[in-house]
């Protein structure tokens, strides 16, 4: 890791340790207790996480990601009825435009 580290800094470019996570993918049991150390700061191990809105498990399931974009979906179509209701609000053809 101290070879990638020195590499990025010959390049200008340098990695955030505060914000960097390690995502191991395999199976097999003998990574839950690997450490990775950088400057002496340990990198915390997830089982998930978010790259680019995208949400990964350790599994590459999709799970969590479609779970996520389900409750961000029952969140505006909820906004929309309450905008339009048949009571109250704004009249349902104006929210259509």
């Amino acid at each position: 890791m101290e070879n990638i580290c020195h590499y990025l800094e010959c390049k200008g470019l340098s990695l955030s340790l505060p914000k960097s996570w390690m995502l191991f993918t395999r199976k097999r049991s003998d990574f839950l207790d690997f450490a990775v150390t950088i400057n002496g700061i340990v990198i915390p191990r997830t089982f998930s996480i978010v790259f680019l809105g995208v949400h990964f498990d350790s599994k590459f399931k999709e799970k969590d990601h479609i779970n996520y974009l389900v409750s961000k979906g029952k969140l505006i179509t909820n906004i929309i009825f309450v905008l339009a209701g048949t009571k109250w609000g704004s009249h349902p053809r104006l929210t259509l435009t």
